[in-house]
């Protein structure tokens, strides 16, 4: 039972190291090559842990193998067009100047269906609404809508917009992130103070403190 255990944390920690060099992506954003590296990551870690007769290193050498082989195909990927178009191919163009390509959808094994939920959660109800439609290689469909379809912007209006910036958390949940507090110029005795503004005597009594890039803050304390 040690053993099963222990070879666990081994195949787990070097799983981690992979996945985290490979990249943060979510199943949908995954490229085919990554994609194919993570079902092949699975199948081939998942036997060394459960048959303590298979050496540790087959859960170990793989993984690395592969991700070798990931991080080579990426920077011919990078480099090379052609190959990038080999392992991922290339967009497809399901909509032209609002005509609908239906041997594109065919060949895509696409539905209207499919395609008119994809447009709607783009925000546009309505296909004459559409100038174009991409299916972008990493599954996702791409909408441009017809110019007097779109919301009018600041600059269309004529009209000044207050600006605004990212609200960076420096206290989640009680735990002050002193890394950011420092990136952002400010110092704890500043964050004291401003604590004391919002009559919160400690830092654990803080839910969420963020401030913006106006030096606008947002303070929530804990229930």
């Amino acid at each position: 039972m040690i053993t099963v255990f222990i070879r666990t944390l081994i195949v787990f920690a070097v799983l981690m190291s992979v996945m985290r060099i490979m990249g943060k992506r979510q199943i949908g954003e995954l490229e085919t090559s990554e994609f194919v590296t993570t079902l092949l990551l699975s199948e081939l870690s998942a036997y060394p842990i459960t048959d303590t007769e298979i050496p540790i290193l087959y859960a170990v050498i793989p993984p690395l193998t592969l991700l070798c082989i990931e991080i080579a195909i990426s920077f011919f990927m990078a480099k090379f067009q052609p190959v990038r178009t080999a392992f991922d191919g290339k967009p497809s163009i399901l909509i032209s100047n609002g005509k609908v390509c239906q041997k594109e959808l065919l060949r895509l094994r696409m539905g209207m269906g499919e395609l008119m939920s994809e447009i709607r959660l783009q925000g546009i109800f309505s296909l004459s609404d559409v100038r174009y439609a991409i299916s972008e290689p990493n599954g996702k469909i791409s909408v441009l809508p017809y110019e007097n379809k779109c919301p009018p912007s600041a600059d269309d209006l004529k009209i000044s917009v207050p600006k605004s910036g990212v609200m960076w958390g420096i206290i989640v949940d009680g735990n002050l992130n002193k890394e950011l507090l420092k990136k952002l110029g400010k110092n704890e005795e500043w964050l004291d103070a401003a604590l004391r503004s919002a009559h919160i005597g400690k830092r654990r009594q803080v839910f969420y403190f963020g401030v913006d890039d106006d030096a606008k803050t947002l303070i929530i304390k804990k229930e």
